[in-house]
């Protein structure tokens, strides 16, 4: 007994389903490789802080959030942050807590910070959290040099893209010439 045969639309749509399956497990894969990160430490008494991303590059912002219950403010503290503000020679960031105890801060990582290493640590209520979360801080790429060089790369590659459409439409106009 022979097995049947498939017919042509089942198989393209066998096929549309693989693809589509393919496709979908690359997106996954795609966002998760570009999710943002985060570092996150709790103390006790509900007390915890956290930075978002966790890798950033020089020149570049970082969010500090937590919770401080009980405290009106929060003195964020780390040698990444820029040196505006400064507690007993640490640069430091104040955030302001919500009657619930949430506080949140946005700091801008200098640019000439050195790539390595940091950590962040919080006091509020008069004392140290007694936590601290990680950051690690990577070189900025490189700023592409201003010049003639890049302002012509686009009119370059126009001209030879307008110049490929016209040869392919003067050997279509060739082939279709009366003989």
């Amino acid at each position: 007994m022979t097995p049947p045969t498939e017919t042509g639309s089942r198989r393209r749509g066998r096929r549309a389903l693989a693809n589509l399956t393919c496709c979908g497990a690359l997106a996954v894969a795609v966002m998760v490789a570009f999710a943002t990160t985060a570092a996150a430490a709790t103390g006790a008494a509900g007390q915890s802080l956290s930075v978002s991303p966790s890798t950033v590059a020089q020149g570049s912002a970082v969010t500090v959030s937590g919770v401080a219950p009980n405290c009106a403010t929060v003195t964020l503290l780390s040698t990444a942050f820029p040196a505006a503000n400064e507690f007993a020679g640490i640069p430091a960031v104040d955030a302001t807590s919500t009657p619930g105890g949430q506080f949140r801060a946005t700091v801008a990582i200098p640019a000439g910070r050195a790539p390595g290493g940091y950590t962040i640590s919080a006091r509020a209520c008069g004392g140290n959290l007694g936590i601290t979360v990680a950051l690690q801080v990577t070189a900025s790429p490189p700023v592409p040099a201003t010049g003639a060089a890049i302002g012509t790369l686009p009119v370059g590659l126009a001209s030879l893209l307008a110049l490929g459409g016209a040869a392919l439409l003067g050997a279509a106009a060739w082939r279709r010439r009366p003989a």
